[in-house]
């Protein structure tokens, strides 16, 4: 196999690169230890600042989340019996963000990537056989040893994952 980038971590960073990339014709491949159902059933909070929704407008994700997301200019604060309101679109000179859950937001990258064909790989033996040679190996598992990248990337949380998992990785 024959890639130009690997990307270890499909969260909504690692998903978002890919499909910017994917986008401007460099051939990657995601790599997660965890299931595609696993990563789509934690569900987790989700701000979303100007620059994270342009880049899914960019990548071409960014149709449900304006659908379904909540634009917010502001929040308040409530003390001493008083609400506060802090008017974050004056105070900033129009700018808001918007509030969108991080497994939706996953879940669009993810599909996104399936309907274009992107691959990821989502299996903990595929990122095992690539990163160590086993003697006795089939044809199959030996030119997943010999894949080619050009780059790695990764985010904090998958580089501690690796370092842990798999001993004399550069990290």
């Amino acid at each position: 196999m024959r890639t130009q980038v690997v990307i270890i971590g499909s969260g909504p960073s690692g998903l978002l690169l890919g499909q910017l990339l994917t986008g401007a014709g460099i051939a990657n491949v995601i790599l997660d230890r965890a299931t595609k159902d696993h990563i789509l059933g934690r569900v987790r909070a989700g701000v979303l600042e100007e620059g994270t929704v342009r880049l899914m407008e960019e990548a071409g994700c960014g149709a449900r989340m304006h659908a379904e997301g909540l634009p917010h200019d502001g929040f308040s604060l409530a003390f001493d019996g008083r609400d506060h309101r802090i008017d974050l679109f004056g105070l900033t000179g129009g700018r808001r963000v918007m509030i969108y859950g991080q497994t939706e937001l996953t879940r669009d990258l993810m599909d996104h990537r399936e309907r274009v064909g992107a691959l990821s790989m989502r299996f903990s033996w595929w990122m095992t056989t690539m990163l160590h040679r086993f003697p006795e190996t089939s044809d199959f598992d030996q030119r997943i040893q010999e894949a080619e990248l050009d780059y790695l990337t990764h985010s904090r949380a998958a580089a501690t994952a690796l370092a842990e998992n798999y001993v004399g990785l550069p990290f």
